[in-house]
């Protein structure tokens, strides 16, 4: 969530993606989700993200005119979808209420890629379960109630019991949120995330192939 300045070694193309921040050049600044023409020796500089936690940049060794720029996207929805994350029942939800998410949580302090834990407590609990596999988008609920969602670079098994897991198609989201936003569930089951994964795809490759024809 810092301000970042890079060098090109070699002349190309540079994507970058991810929160809302800008991107300066010598030539001229704008919002990133472009991708851009950049000359060896050339510097661009990354300001620290005004929405979202995190941008992503590729390099290309693509020839383009110097003022070369095109719009990968409008509007990413991993940063402007302000809306509720879906989540499909985990293997212990019936262990607690079934309205136990259903309510307002803020990012704590706590958060990084290893998981992001969360400010409120759906109340404590006693449950003791056998370390068991667990996937990226896990909600455990730790022992004094406080849900913890794990992240990609979170452990592969845990013993806390799991009342929910993020669906694939929201886990971007997961990684855009910083200490202090607002997070919010809703219930999906699995027929309906299979679907809204199916069109995140499709979605996705669309985008990819605009964006291969934009290189030719």
């Amino acid at each position: 969530m810092a301000q970042a300045r890079f060098r090109a070694t070699e002349t190309g193309v540079v994507s970058i993606v991810g929160a809302t921040a800008i991107v300066m050049t010598d030539l001229e600044s704008f919002e990133c989700g472009v991708a851009f023409s950049i000359r060896g020796g050339q510097e661009f500089t990354v300001e620290a993200p005004s929405i979202g936690a995190r941008v992503y940049i590729a390099w290309s060794r693509i020839e383009k005119p110097p003022t070369w720029r095109v719009r990968l996207h409008d509007s990413p929805t991993s940063v402007t979808n302000r809306g509720s994350l879906r989540v499909v029942a985990g293997p212990q939800s019936d262990r607690f209420p079934a309205d136990a998410l259903v309510t307002s949580f803020g990012v704590s302090q706590t958060a990084d890629r290893v998981g992001i834990r969360l400010d409120r407590s759906i109340g404590a609990h006693s449950v003791e379960l056998p370390s068991e596999p667990q996937c990226v988008g896990t909600i455990q609920i730790s022992r004094d109630g406080i849900p913890i969602l794990i992240g990609p670079d979170g452990p592969t098994i845990g013993g806390y019991p799991k009342i929910g897991v993020v669906i694939s198609s929201d886990i971007d989201r997961v990684g855009q949120l910083r200490p202090t936003d607002v997070v919010r569930f809703q219930p999906c089951t699995l027929t309906e995330a299979a679907e809204i994964n199916r069109n995140a795809r499709e979605g996705a490759e669309r985008a990819l192939g605009l964006l291969r024809l934009a290189l030719t």
